[in-house]
């Protein structure tokens, strides 16, 4: 019920003007592979945790007609995950040079993998996506020396 998806965090920064990817599938009887896309990008991991209240959850828009009688009708439509996360235990740098600077390179169109909890390999694919920023949250002075944000992400279906 979730998109398949490998994600592979890079242990260090790297940069690199170019990237090649090898795949070595010799045992593959088709002798080829199908991939929807791939997603390389900037990696954002905050020196402190998200604060406690975050959430993982899915939305629809699957519409509902009901009849005289009570019988429903529905327009079935893919259900997406939204977490909303809030960050308050920022620091200045943090703040405005990843989080503020994320939002205007991002907007609400702009793309971003959400992984939760990168040493979390069984349920990765449950709180792991791609996905967008559905809200653009602003940078708020939490207490002597840190800020906060809260970041609403919604998955691209």
């Amino acid at each position: 019920g979730y998109p398949a998806a490998i994600i592979h965090l890079l242990p260090a920064i790297t940069a690199a003007r170019y990237w090649t990817l090898e795949i070595d599938d010799q045992n593959n009887p088709a002798g080829y592979i199908e991939a929807g896309r791939l997603f390389v990008s900037e990696k954002w991991q905050p020196a402190v945790n998200m604060s406690w209240g975050a959430s993982l959850g899915f939305e629809t828009k699957t519409g509902v007609d009901e009849s005289l009688g009570g019988s429903e009708f529905f327009d079935k439509r893919s259900p997406y995950r939204v977490s909303k996360l809030k960050f308050d235990w920022l620091g200045r740098d943090e703040a405005y040079a990843r989080a503020l600077e994320m939002q205007r390179l991002l907007g609400v169109d702009g793309e971003v993998l959400l992984v939760q909890d990168p040493d979390d390999a069984v349920h990765r694919i449950r709180h792991s996506y791609l996905g967008r920023m559905r809200s653009l949250g602003s940078i708020d002075h939490t207490s002597p020396g840190r800020y906060g944000v809260q970041i609403e992400i919604k998955e691209i279906v």
